[in-house]
Protein backbone atom coordinates (compact mmCIF):
# COMPACT_ATOMS: atom_id res chain seq x y z
CA UNK A 1 0.00 0.00 0.00
CA UNK A 2 2.67 2.49 0.53
CA UNK A 3 4.29 1.78 -2.63
CA UNK A 4 1.48 2.75 -4.93
CA UNK A 5 1.22 6.68 -5.38
CA UNK A 6 -1.65 7.57 -1.90
CA UNK A 7 -2.84 11.05 -2.29
CA UNK A 8 -3.14 11.06 1.47
CA UNK A 9 -1.15 14.02 3.43
CA UNK A 10 2.37 13.44 5.21
CA UNK A 11 0.48 13.94 8.67
CA UNK A 12 -1.54 11.47 7.61
CA UNK A 13 0.82 9.09 6.89
CA UNK A 14 2.69 10.11 10.38
CA UNK A 15 -0.31 9.31 12.48
CA UNK A 16 -1.22 6.11 10.59
CA UNK A 17 2.34 4.90 11.42
CA UNK A 18 2.66 5.90 15.32
CA UNK A 19 -1.01 4.21 15.26
CA UNK A 20 0.70 0.62 13.77
CA UNK A 21 3.13 1.01 16.50
CA UNK A 22 0.61 0.77 19.29
CA UNK A 23 -0.27 -2.29 21.44
CA UNK A 24 -3.88 -3.51 20.69
CA UNK A 25 -5.35 -2.30 23.99
CA UNK A 26 -4.06 1.14 22.73
CA UNK A 27 -5.41 1.19 19.39
CA UNK A 28 -9.07 -0.07 20.55
CA UNK A 29 -8.98 3.04 23.19
CA UNK A 30 -7.68 5.36 20.61
CA UNK A 31 -10.57 4.12 18.54
CA UNK A 32 -13.49 4.43 20.86
CA UNK A 33 -12.19 7.97 22.19
CA UNK A 34 -11.48 9.19 18.54
CA UNK A 35 -15.47 8.15 17.09
CA UNK A 36 -16.68 9.50 20.31
CA UNK A 37 -14.97 12.45 19.57
CA UNK A 38 -16.07 12.75 15.57
CA UNK A 39 -20.06 12.09 16.97
CA UNK A 40 -19.58 14.78 19.30
CA UNK A 41 -18.17 17.15 16.82
CA UNK A 42 -20.66 16.21 14.45
CA UNK A 43 -23.43 16.71 16.99
CA UNK A 44 -22.20 20.05 17.90
CA UNK A 45 -22.02 21.04 14.09
CA UNK A 46 -25.35 19.96 13.53
CA UNK A 47 -26.48 21.89 16.68
CA UNK A 48 -24.75 25.31 15.60
CA UNK A 49 -26.68 24.99 12.04
CA UNK A 50 -30.39 24.15 13.97
CA UNK A 51 -29.63 27.06 16.72
CA UNK A 52 -28.48 29.34 13.16
CA UNK A 53 -32.00 28.30 11.69
CA UNK A 54 -34.25 28.51 14.79
CA UNK A 55 -32.96 32.10 15.12
CA UNK A 56 -33.56 32.74 11.55
CA UNK A 57 -37.21 31.89 11.74
CA UNK A 58 -37.81 33.15 15.01
CA UNK A 59 -36.73 36.92 13.72
CA UNK A 60 -38.43 36.24 10.26
CA UNK A 61 -41.56 35.56 12.27
CA UNK A 62 -41.49 38.66 14.17
CA UNK A 63 -40.61 40.71 11.40
CA UNK A 64 -43.95 39.17 9.47
CA UNK A 65 -45.78 39.63 12.85
CA UNK A 66 -44.74 43.76 13.27
CA UNK A 67 -46.21 43.54 9.67
CA UNK A 68 -49.03 42.15 10.50
CA UNK A 69 -49.47 44.66 13.52
CA UNK A 70 -48.43 47.90 11.64
CA UNK A 71 -51.62 46.82 8.71
CA UNK A 72 -53.71 45.62 11.87
CA UNK A 73 -53.36 49.41 13.64
CA UNK A 74 -53.65 51.08 9.95
CA UNK A 75 -56.85 49.45 9.07
CA UNK A 76 -58.06 50.61 12.92
CA UNK A 77 -56.95 54.22 12.30
CA UNK A 78 -58.90 54.22 9.20
CA UNK A 79 -61.99 52.63 11.12
CA UNK A 80 -61.96 55.28 13.44
CA UNK A 81 -61.34 57.86 11.10
CA UNK A 82 -65.01 60.02 10.07
CA UNK A 83 -66.16 59.29 6.83
CA UNK A 84 -65.32 61.02 3.85
CA UNK A 85 -67.67 63.74 2.86
CA UNK A 86 -70.57 62.56 -0.09
CA UNK A 87 -69.68 64.18 -3.61
CA UNK A 88 -72.41 66.79 -4.29
CA UNK A 89 -73.33 66.28 -7.99
CA UNK A 90 -75.80 69.34 -9.53
CA UNK A 91 -79.15 68.15 -9.70
CA UNK A 92 -82.10 69.03 -11.90
CA UNK A 93 -84.38 71.33 -9.99
CA UNK A 94 -87.89 69.67 -9.97
CA UNK A 95 -90.94 71.50 -11.20
CA UNK A 96 -93.82 72.07 -7.74
CA UNK A 97 -96.87 72.64 -7.42
CA UNK A 98 -98.33 75.72 -5.88
CA UNK A 99 -99.37 75.70 -2.49
CA UNK A 100 -103.36 75.08 -2.34
CA UNK A 101 -103.49 73.44 -5.89
CA UNK A 102 -105.23 70.11 -5.93
CA UNK A 103 -103.95 67.26 -7.71
CA UNK A 104 -106.24 66.11 -10.17
CA UNK A 105 -108.22 62.66 -10.54
CA UNK A 106 -108.73 60.98 -13.23
CA UNK A 107 -111.75 59.55 -13.53
CA UNK A 108 -112.48 55.69 -14.72
CA UNK A 109 -114.19 54.63 -17.71
CA UNK A 110 -117.16 52.22 -16.82
CA UNK A 111 -117.24 52.68 -13.23
CA UNK A 112 -120.54 54.25 -11.62
CA UNK A 113 -120.33 56.56 -9.19
CA UNK A 114 -123.27 56.32 -6.30
CA UNK A 115 -124.92 59.56 -6.36
CA UNK A 116 -126.64 60.69 -2.83
CA UNK A 117 -130.41 61.41 -4.20
CA UNK A 118 -132.15 65.39 -3.27
CA UNK A 119 -134.15 65.11 0.45
CA UNK A 120 -137.58 64.84 0.25
CA UNK A 121 -139.53 68.26 0.70
CA UNK A 122 -142.59 66.75 0.87
CA UNK A 123 -143.26 66.28 4.87
CA UNK A 124 -146.13 67.67 6.90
Amino acid sequence: MADQQDPRSKQFEQARSAFEDLRIEDRALFLVQETFATVAHGIEQAGRTLATEIDTFFQEAEEEIDEMMREAEAAEHEAAAPPPEPKTTARTPTRRKAAGTKKKTSSKKGKTTKKTPPPDDTTP
